[in-house]
């Protein structure tokens, strides 16, 4: 069951990646659209000194992957 249920590209998030995903959410509700990544960037390096970004691209890409490994999941439920 457990091959069934995880795909073969099965592997975890980083907890960097997922932490990117969350701090970008919450700046989305708390600001009611995403603010720009060039905003996010120096809030994220100041909050997350361990974890900087050189670049706004590094940080957006973090994001669309790990939003893309969460919301479009390849777990998948087996018929019982």
């Amino acid at each position: 069951v457990q091959r069934r249920m995880l795909t073969k590209n099965n592997h975890p998030l980083s907890l960097r990646r997922l932490a990117v995903l969350r701090f970008v959410e919450e700046a989305t509700r708390d600001e009611g659209k995403r603010p720009p990544y060039s905003q996010l960037l120096s809030r994220w390096n100041e909050q997350h000194p361990a974890w900087r970004y050189k670049d706004f691209r590094g940080l957006s890409q973090a994001y669309r992957e790990a939003f893309k490994e969460v919301v479009h999941s390849r777990f998948q439920i087996p018929n019982l």
